[in-house]
């Protein structure tokens, strides 16, 4: 029953995508409203499949690419070692954080995939409202 549970958790923890900054965390969030300099984050949830998130183009002049990094779910490392056992396999967040640097309207364009292959698993539109 432990591994049951501890499965589920494990694979629900992976098939969201978060949208979080300082202030708020929420569930699938395509709209973002952030005044200029403000720093947001885009956390995208990953398998260890061979497949990872790109970002399709951004002006770096608007919009700015801050930092990509990644991290295993604290809540499964910690459950699992609790119970003794491993992660093999599994998955991690990649953590985006970007910063608006002008007024304007712009759209985050993400896909899943493999960067050797024209195979696009995911799509994931981000709408920032830089005011």
């Amino acid at each position: 029953m432990r591994i049951l549970m501890l499965s589920f958790f494990f694979m629900i923890s992976f098939v969201s995508y978060t949208q979080t900054d300082s202030k708020s965390k929420s569930l699938n969030d395509s709209l973002i409203h952030k005044k200029i300099n403000e720093e947001f984050e885009l956390n995208f949830h990953n398998f260890l499949d061979g497949n990872k998130w790109f970002l399709e183009s951004i002006d770096t002049t608007e919009i700015k690419l801050i930092s990509k990094t990644s991290k295993s779910p604290e809540f499964i490392s910690d459950t699992l070692r609790k119970a003794g056992l491993v992660m093999i396999g599994g998955g991690f967040t990649e953590i985006w954080k970007f910063v608006g640097l002008q007024k304007g309207v712009y759209k985050l364009r993400f896909y899943y995939g493999r960067p050797h292959q024209n195979d696009r698993r995911r799509i994931k539109n981000v709408k920032v409202i830089i005011s």
